[in-house]
């Protein structure tokens, strides 16, 4: 995680397969998200277009911003 000046960057995240679906990876970016709100700063990933993780975080309240054929990026805004 990369907590700069004007975002929180999750820069890589990975829970291994005999640990999901346990909450595991949820916790993470709920904190994350948590703290977003705190300081008013987004939270933001990059995922491969191929990888079915990006409907975690559209799940999560995260938004499609920017595609570029082979990374997508993921933005959740503090409200």
């Amino acid at each position: 995680v990369d907590r700069g000046a004007n975002e929180i960057a999750i820069l890589d995240i990975t829970v291994l397969s005999e640990y999901r679906c346990r909450g595991i990876a949820t916790r993470l970016v709920e904190d994350l998200q948590k703290e977003g709100s705190e300081q008013v700063k987004p939270v933001r990933i990059y995922v491969e277009s191929f990888n079915p993780s990006g409907a975690f975080f559209i799940k999560r309240g995260f938004q499609v911003t920017e595609q570029d054929g082979v990374n997508v990026e993921y933005v959740w805004r503090p409200i």
